[in-house]
């Protein structure tokens, strides 16, 4: 992400955008390729007890292959990780620094999107600073607040949606469907949330973000 921000350093925001758009759109590939090992005849799950609406896998080749789907996944994000980072380049030396001289949340006192001109200008007071002093800045624990609660909001849809979804309907193939089908609006909500906050400013972007969450 950092890299793409140097390559784009009027449109920071949406250079993320673009970058963890690739994060929202792995289910449309991966989930099929889990589901596809994992559970390959469509077993259905079984509920515990007729009071319990929660259903669970039983099948001991299933079970077993959930523990070997780590490993794959494991392999194929490695060799994915490894061939993109043989493709990182950094910019040349001029727009780096202009890079370093932009900051990231460009905002005057009234949450006001400063003007194009001011961006040339070193205004940012947060840069270069170390861990320890980074940790005395209120700042910090603010932005870290506000990705605590959107990673939680992604965190849960992803890794529950199937465990509700059964409840309802008994099929892990259609539900890796509806997953896959999903992931290109995720990936493309990236890239338009990461545009708004080039556009709107980063405090505007972050903050409607949150209103849809809640």
């Amino acid at each position: 992400m950092a890299c793409a921000m140097k390559w784009l350093p009027d449109r920071k925001g949406l250079a993320g955008g673009v970058v963890v758009a690739g994060f929202g759109a792995g289910a449309f590939i991966f989930d099929q390729v889990q589901t596809a090992f994992i559970n390959p005849d469509d077993l259905h799950a079984i509920a515990e007890n007729s009071h319990n609406k929660e259903k669970y896998f039983h099948d001991h080749g299933l079970l077993h292959r959930t523990r070997l789907c780590f490993l794959l996944l494991g392999g194929i994000y490695a060799v994915i990780q490894l061939i993109g980072c043989m493709f990182l380049v950094d910019p040349k030396d001029d727009l780096a620094a202009d890079t370093q001289q932009q900051p990231l949340v460009n905002e005057d006192s009234n949450g006001v999107m400063a003007k194009k001109e001011s961006l040339t200008k070193p205004t940012d007071r947060h840069s270069g600073l170390r861990p320890l002093q980074l940790l005395r800045q209120v700042s910090f624990y603010v932005l870290w607040f506000m990705f605590l609660c959107n990673g939680l909001a992604v965190i849960f849809t992803a890794t529950l949606f199937k465990s509700f979804g059964l409840t309802f309907i008994n099929d892990d193939h259609f539900l890796a469907v509806v997953a896959a089908v999903s992931a290109p609006f995720n990936a493309a909500s990236r890239i338009i949330w990461g545009y708004a906050a080039d556009y709107f400013t980063f405090r505007v972007g972050q903050g409607h973000l949150h209103e849809n969450h809640c």
